[in-house]
């Protein structure tokens, strides 16, 4: 009888179990399984609308560069494991992205190897912004190696965790004033192709994400 039970629980579940469209199976694929497809989806619609362009020519734009840039399973594998060796060897300090990449490929030939497979697609998509739109690009390719570079000293001089924090907001506070700063074309030209303001509403279901900028900014102060 419990087995009985069991088997109709089961069925139950099976048979109860939402049915996926291609589009939304796209869609956890790409933000993650825990995402909500529906609000996701929702979101799309409004900003493919913002930028005036069909839903679908804006949702299969999503796909077609996630497809392109997004890491395979092993790829992250083996960057984790490479990150996780790399980082046992000491802190190096670079000044430019090309710096980073030949430490890379010393140190991390896989991680090396993985990010030059997507480099040419990733300056092609930049080349097609207009031109505030690249000048933030840069700027906060630059403002993420200040960081970088902030962390290893941070570690090395042992600075207490609130000065790392601070260090760390400031540089999110200087980013998102740049952005806020962008004429709404450069804006749009920025969502056109990176999608960065829809992915962050879809990820930010609950909030989370406002609730840590506020504290980044108050800290970011001290």
């Amino acid at each position: 009888m419990r087995s009985l039970i069991c088997l109709s629980a089961l069925l139950v579940s099976a048979y109860c179990a939402p049915v996926l469209t291609d589009r939304q199976q796209k869609i956890k694929q790409i933000w993650g399984e825990d995402t909500n497809v529906t609000r996701a989806e929702t979101i799309l619609a409004e900003e493919a609308k913002k930028l005036g362009i069909s839903f679908d020519d804006y949702f299969n734009s999503c796909t077609a560069d996630a497809e392109t840039l997004m890491f395979t399973k092993q790829e992250e594998a083996d960057m984790k494991q490479e990150m996780e060796a790399a980082a046992k060897m000491g802190n190096v300090k670079v000044k430019t992205w090309d710096e980073l990449f030949e430490v890379l490929k010393v140190r991390a030939p896989k991680t090396y190897a993985a990010l030059m497979k997507r480099r040419e697609v990733w300056n092609k998509t930049i080349a097609k912004l207009d031109a505030p739109a690249q000048s933030f690009v840069k700027n906060l390719g630059n403002t993420f190696l200040d960081s970088v570079n902030g962390l290893s000293e941070s570690e090395v001089a042992g600075k207490n965790p609130l000065e790392i924090f601070s260090m760390l907001g400031k540089n999110v506070k200087k980013t998102k004033s740049e952005y806020e700063a962008l004429p709404q074309e450069s804006k749009n030209s920025l969502e056109r192709h990176f999608r960065v303001r829809s992915s962050i509403r879809i990820v930010d279901e609950y909030g989370i994400l406002r609730i840590a900028f506020s504290v980044i900014g108050i800290v970011s102060d001290l």
